[in-house]
């Protein structure tokens, strides 16, 4: 399969199971995910969240491109492995897309404050290296 499909995210985690040759029950197990929640997303009564699906990339060899959007194939993936290699606007874009992202979304606050937080720090680092500068000229003087 390695044109883009229409098939939703939940669709792919059942047709994931299915190329896996595993039960639901031995799928959850394996990946930590609660039988009853499995049970509602391939059943497409719940939306895969950030953390199932993470918990899928950490516990199988799946293009994780693939299970976001359906594009590549389904186990070839050189690039991308788990969640942490996206970029906050990829995790953003398929928050929003999947209706999850709100100003209450645990997940979207933490993104923004570690992106805030990274940023402050990147200025800080460039202000301590400043610093030193002008402490080693001055020195010298």
């Amino acid at each position: 399969m390695n044109t883009k499909n229409n098939l939703s995210i939940n669709l792919r985690i059942l047709q994931f199971i299915e190329h896996q040759g595993v039960s639901k029950y031995a799928f959850a197990k394996n990946t930590g995910i609660s039988e009853q929640l499995l049970s509602n997303i391939t059943r497409n009564k719940s939306k895969a969240s950030i953390d199932v699906l993470q918990k899928i990339l950490n516990n199988y060899v799946v293009n994780s491109k693939w299970l976001l959007t359906g594009e590549g194939s389904l186990t070839d993936d050189s690039k991308k492995q788990n969640l942490s290699n996206y970029t906050v606007d990829e995790i953003c874009i398929y928050l929003h897309d999947n209706k999850l992202l709100f100003k209450e979304n645990k997940i979207y606050q933490l993104i923004i404050d570690g992106e805030i937080k990274d940023k402050s720090i990147e200025k800080l680092e460039e202000q301590n290296s400043k610093i030193k500068i002008s402490i080693k000229k001055n020195a010298k003087q």
